[in-house]
């Protein structure tokens, strides 16, 4: 599993992320999440760890070099149908973790 590297930004409609990864060289993204996704999702972890969790999750499914460069994270869902219950049961053990 590559490194995942997360850098947010908060403004008034949610988040933007920097995210990079490396694996045999340097990746780099750039997400966003709006505040409705993200208390869809989860409100029990920080926001940086509902992106490490999509990535994980995408990186199971494609090679790293086939991520798009740029999305919302929303959209991950119309090529993964059933990506957001991973997402959300690996949320799920993190917060309990915490």
């Amino acid at each position: 599993m590559p490194k995942i590297k997360i850098k947010s930004q908060q403004n008034n409609l949610g988040w933007h992320f920097k995210v990079v990864l490396e694996s045999e060289g340097y990746f780099e993204f750039n997400v966003t999440m709006d505040k409705d996704f993200y208390s869809r999702l989860s409100t029990r972890v920080e926001p940086d760890i509902v992106i490490e969790k999509c990535f994980e999750a995408l990186l199971s499914r494609e090679p790293l070099q086939k991520i798009l460069p740029e999305f919302d994270i929303a959209t991950v869902e119309r090529y993964f149908p059933n990506i957001m219950g991973e997402i959300q049961q690996k949320l799920a053990l993190t917060a309990e973790e915490a």
